[in-house]
């Protein structure tokens, strides 16, 4: 395959922009989900755990963006359990030692949920 096909196949800074932001909708989503004042059930079944909602009462009100991590709303491992299923699920992704949570922001897992999709459909297309 020549520069010119490899070119034609890469999606455009447009397509990125729009898929990064549809991803990064649906994360936000999925960790609303887990938050105790949704009182919702995730794609798992699971309720977020009770730890969650002893530490985060609050959490519902806190506005939510790439910057914010997930650690400081309150997530315990078993919640971001929860959330890797969750995400692994939507896109049908293993984010499995993809990431360290202690540190992992919403914009960080977006990344991530991108990379992975990106590697994916390269994968599928050689």
């Amino acid at each position: 395959m020549d520069q010119e096909d490899q070119k034609a196949e890469q999606p455009s800074a447009e397509a990125l922009e729009d898929e990064r932001q549809e991803i990064e909708g649906r994360v936000i989503e999925l960790v609303k989900a887990l938050l105790p004042d949704t009182k919702s059930k995730v794609g798992s079944g699971m309720l977020a755990s009770a730890a969650l909602q002893e530490k985060a009462p609050e959490a519902g009100g806190v506005e939510l963006s790439r910057a914010t991590r997930l650690k400081e709303l309150g997530f315990t491992s078993m919640d971001l359990t929860m959330l890797t299923f969750d995400v692994d699920e939507e896109w049908g992704l293993n984010l499995k030692d993809s990431y360290r949570d202690d540190y992992l922001t919403i914009g960080e897992l977006c990344d991530l949920v991108l990379e992975l999709r990106r590697k994916s459909s390269d994968g599928k297309a050689g």
